[in-house]
């Protein structure tokens, strides 16, 4: 998967993704953060994303998975 083609498949999923990563992080910022940090690990795995027969689900998943990530830690550091 090349520049553009991320960019066609993947990068655009990132307007949808912000009202799911605000609603599970709490705040505008910390979704801001969360959405840089899904899209460069979905860059580093482009390679795998696309033989992925469901693109838009991984991504979503991608994301929810690392937004509960984040709470974990999160719930970690108050302890």
């Amino acid at each position: 998967m090349n520049k553009t083609e991320f960019k066609l498949k993947v990068f655009s999923l990132s307007e949808r993704l912000f009202p799911m990563v605000s609603r599970m992080l709490g705040n505008r910022a910390n979704a801001e953060d969360a959405i840089q940090e899904i899209m460069i690990k979905l860059w580093v795995k482009r390679k795998h994303i696309a033989e992925h027969p469901n693109i838009q689900g991984l991504v979503f998943s991608t994301a929810r998975n690392h937004c509960i990530d984040i709470l974990r830690k999160k719930k970690l550091d108050i302890n």
